[in-house]
């Protein structure tokens, strides 16, 4: 929405154009200053903008979602029977789930 604002504010200026959007024109100029200097952004926001890039990185190298794939039988190696995600072929992964 801001970049319509921004696209046509020349032309009919934001007040009229925020009139006819469902966007407040303090909340246009908020979020306007804020593109232009990512440091006046609120506490929250500037935590779930660096959270979400290390939530992306945690997901892309897991496999995406659903992890790298459920095995049926067990992966022959890690000890789980019914079924098993596990990468690996050793028992660790597994024990330390089931100690803590």
């Amino acid at each position: 929405m801001t970049a319509f604002i921004d696209q046509h504010w020349a032309v009919f200026g934001v007040g009229p154009i925020c009139r006819e959007l469902p966007i407040a024109p303090s909340t246009y100029y908020a979020r306007a200053a804020i593109a232009r200097d990512p440091d006046l952004a609120s506490d929250r926001a500037r935590q779930d903008r660096d959270g979400s890039a290390r939530i992306r990185r945690v997901f892309d190298a897991s496999g995406g979602p659903g992890g790298p794939g459920l095995r049926r039988g067990g992966c022959g190696g890690c000890g789980m029977v019914s079924a098993c995600r596990c990468r690996q072929t050793d028992a660790r992964p597994h024990r330390q789930m089931r100690q803590t």
